[in-house]
């Protein structure tokens, strides 16, 4: 039996149990005197959507927010535009790491340094967080990705790879700096994405993410016995939202690399 198969039977079963333990409880609960006037099939059809459902109840939450958010929040607030050279880029530009990460192997090639360089507006640097590092040993490029490089100014305006670590975004010297707040709730996080002109000291847009992080998943009920993951072990979640990212793009996106 394949995979999906399996999945489908499973969730098929726990269908029917839920069912029946609904029409069950009914009945039961039929003799309270609280109950009797509701129909038994009103209240049979209550008692299994509950049961049925209370494995996904923190994803219909999570469902309800996102679709909250994006009805009435995700909306792009540009209220000026970064100044750029002839050439569309802008004089530099700094990204905490809350709000993206780079690959430090854009820096251990001159071709994959082009490739980085090919996918922003920026003409002299850019300081942003470098996950996983590297270190060339005998002419030989070798990753390490239990350790990060971190911080990085990383100057666009050079022939050759030059690159600069920096202990955060307190050492940030780039004019325009995207710098992220988050808010943790319970059922989700809200990040509110800050694009800054330092040198004006002037608020260019601020864009919103809100992501859903699912906690403990393995161990529940829905991952555990109705296989609610991939073949990979990942398990389902909400995926998140945001209108930073085309805010970025518009702003300091030369292209996507292929």
């Amino acid at each position: 039996m394949s995979y999906g198969l399996m999945v489908i039977g499973v969730n098929l079963g726990y269908l029917l149990l839920a069912l029946f333990v609904g029409i069950f409880l009914a009945k039961f609960f039929k003799r309270v005197s609280y109950f009797r006037k509701l129909p038994t099939p009103l209240l049979a059809t209550v008692l299994f959507l509950l049961i049925f459902f209370a494995p996904f109840y923190d994803l219909l939450i999570q469902k309800g927010i996102k679709t909250y958010y994006q009805t009435f929040k995700m909306k792009e607030q540009i209220f000026a535009y970064p100044e750029k050279n002839d050439k569309g880029n802008v004089e530099s530009l700094g990204v905490d790491a809350r709000y993206m990460r780079e690959n430090s192997g854009y820096l251990s090639t001159q071709k994959d340094f082009s490739h980085f360089k090919q996918a922003y507006k920026v003409r002299d640097f850019i300081e942003l967080y470098m996950f996983g590092s590297f270190v060339v040993e005998d002419g030989k490029i070798i990753d390490n990705y239990k350790k990060d490089m971190g911080y990085t100014r990383v100057y666009l305006n050079k022939p050759s790879i030059k690159y600069d670590n920096i202990s955060g975004i307190e050492d940030f010297k780039a004019r325009y700096q995207v710098l992220t707040q988050v808010e943790k709730h319970y059922f989700y996080n809200e990040k509110i994405i800050s694009f800054l002109d330092t040198k004006k000291n002037k608020l260019l847009a601020k864009g919103l993410e809100i992501d859903f992080p699912v906690k403990d998943e393995e161990s529940r009920f829905r991952y555990k016995f109705l296989h609610w993951h991939g073949a990979n072990g990942i398990g389902v979640n909400i995926k998140s939202s945001y209108t930073s990212g085309e805010i970025f793009r518009k702003f300091f996106r030369k292209k996507y690399r292929s």
